[in-house]
């Protein structure tokens, strides 16, 4: 039985991360009777009629975000008020001279959007339904499958081109799938430039005015009827200003309405963000602080994710990932990272037979109050072109995961417990003949043997659940071409090779969420900065209704999320 997941995506940045994981999950449908895939898309996405009773398919999604970030996008899908062609002067119902105006579009469409419009112009002609049978022979031909659109064949060069996060949305969304919020607008709060603007407590005084809290909470209703079994939601929240405080609003509505249902708060900090000015830095610091410790009441499980070795320094030195060659001022590149770990982690709790309830991840994730988790990823793996999974595990002594919160949450720092997802290393990767085999077992998947690998290299004290997937991760067009030189079309690393492919089509890939003790030193220097802070010297927190005493709650707040960290003891007994 599928158990549905509504996600929220509130905030600029926040949608940036949520387009590519829309993208990576619609690369993952398969679209011949040859292929077949582990994932159930149904946790994720819903289908539908048009008014003309043709078929969708559609994220269960709610984007909030500021005025003027959709570009050349429409908040009516086209699926819901398809294209028209161009009129001309011929089309007019009199006769004698016609004079036909047209306003030219305010942005043009990048070449990748004009692809998408045509494959749907495509979609709405006239069809031979005989013509429509697809057969894939792609695997032994060596080109591209008949089945696949073009677009996702096609190599693009977007990094330059694309400004908000609507530039590269593939999926079509449901009509209502859109908020803006009334009198935001992104320019004014300057969300990506060099400062910030509009702080966490802003945020909650605005989304709460002019029935705004109200047309979101119908918007989440009318996604929640369309759920056979809701068993909870996924919320991408950008922390670093006032969205902070929009999200804070939608978690209290969310835990008054839907209180036994899972929140999974993944909690979003740009890399690209450059503050220079005092004032601005301090409000920054108010916005994170207030959202780690405001988010996580209201959440079952609170995941920060961060590209910089500090979390609201943005001066801080950028996390290196092996294999990858980003540019960290590019939202479309950063975020695209982010959305790799997102949606290789969540293969744990949507695939078609193994899938783990949510809340059984967040169960095992939280125990005693420690509601805030980080993560690590390994995309690509770092299989190499002729290595099986068993024995690269025994020469590398495991995959090589990079964590994604800063030096502070290190690998070193011991860990609690771990929910472990791997996917895209296929069956006939494991092992070679003659390897000695782990606990004598032979394995029929990837996550079997990998499963066996974490449980006798682990302490008994350390709780690890591994699922995952076959299914490699497609990071098909629009995904950013991040990749260095070693690593081939399908994703397994070449140590020899001369020169990138042209883009990387798929990777086996491998990432994590962990309870673990390096959590604390991420709290404590927040709290300490947050301290030394005095709200009087800060006219903009003033200006929010910020004054001392509410700010001493907040500290209160945050440090008794850090007592759950210093001090309890988990042990065996307290399973």
């Amino acid at each position: 039985m599928t158990h549905e997941l509504i996600t929220l995506q509130v905030g600029h940045y926040a949608n940036f991360v949520g387009t590519h994981w829309w993208n990576l999950q619609e690369a993952s449908f398969v679209y011949s009777p040859c292929e077949t895939t582990e994932l159930n898309h149904d946790y994720l996405f819903k289908d539908g009629l048009t008014q003309y009773r043709q078929e969708t398919y559609t994220p269960r999604l709610l984007c909030i975000d500021a005025k003027d970030c959709l570009n050349t996008l429409s908040k009516n899908s086209i699926l819901y008020n398809p294209h028209k062609p161009d009129i001309s002067t011929s089309d007019a119902l009199w006769e004698g001279n016609v004079e036909l105006i047209k306003q030219d579009p305010a942005a043009e469409k990048n070449e990748y959007l004009k692809d998408l419009e045509e494959e749907d112009f495509g979609y709405y002609e006239a069809r031979d339904e005989d013509k429509d049978i697809c057969t894939d022979d792609s695997s032994q031909s060596g080109n591209p499958s008949p089945c696949v659109p073009a677009s996702f064949q096609k190599v693009y060069d977007l990094t330059k081109k694309i400004n908000v996060w609507s530039d590269f949305l593939r999926p079509h969304l449901h009509t209502k799938a859109i908020y803006e919020l009334e009198g935001i607008w992104h320019d004014s709060i300057a969300s990506e430039g060099s400062q910030v603007r509009w702080g966490f407590q802003a945020g909650v005084e605005d989304s709460k005015k002019d029935d705004v809290a109200e047309d979101i909470a119908d918007r989440i209703r009318i996604l929640a009827e369309g759920c056979g079994n809701l068993q909870g939601f996924q919320v991408l929240a950008d922390i670093h200003n006032g969205m902070g405080g929009v999200t804070w609003n939608t978690l209290q509505h969310l835990y008054d309405e839907y209180e036994h249902k899972t929140v999974f708060t993944i909690a979003l900090s740009p890399p690209h963000l450059k503050i220079t000015d005092v004032q601005d830095n301090s409000l920054l610091l108010a916005s994170t602080l207030q959202a780690y410790a405001e988010l996580s009441k209201f959440s079952s499980m609170f995941l920060p994710l961060h590209l910089r070795h500090h979390p609201w320094k943005t001066s801080a030195d950028p996390i290196s990932f092996p294999f990858l060659d980003f540019q960290l001022d590019s939202a479309y590149h950063s975020s695209g990272i982010l959305a790799s770990l997102l949606e290789t982690i969540s293969t744990g709790y949507r695939t078609k037979r193994t899938a783990l309830p949510l809340a059984h991840i967040a169960g095992l994730l939280t125990p005693l109050g420690r509601k805030v988790v980080s993560s690590h990823i390994a995309a690509p793996l770092g299989l190499g072109e002729d290595q099986y999974l068993f024995d690269w595990l025994i020469e590398n002594k495991g995959p090589r995961l990079t964590p994604v919160l800063g030096v502070s949450a290190d690998e070193d720092m011991s860990v609690v417990a771990e929910f472990m997802a791997l996917r895209g290393v296929s069956n006939n990767q494991l092992m070679r003949s003659g390897s000695r085999h782990l606990k004598g077992l032979k394995y029929s998947s990837a996550v079997q043997l990998y499963r066996d690998y974490v449980d006798e290299k682990s302490t008994s004290s350390i709780m690890n659940i591994v699922g995952g997937a076959t299914d490699l991760l497609k990071t098909s067009p629009p995904f950013p071409h991040i990749f260095t030189k070693e690593v081939t079309i399908g994703g397994l690393i070449d140590l020899e090779a001369k020169e990138k492919v042209p883009a990387v089509r798929s990777l086996p890939a491998l990432a994590s969420l962990r309870q673990t003790n390096g959590i604390l030193p991420v709290l404590r220097p927040l709290h300490e900065d947050g301290s030394r802070l005095v709200v009087a010297r800060v006219p903009k927190l003033l200006q929010e209704g910020i004054d001392s005493d509410n700010w001493k709650t907040t500290l209160e707040d945050l440090k008794e999320l850090m007592g759950c960290y210093e001090d309890k003891e988990i042990s065996d007994s307290d399973d």
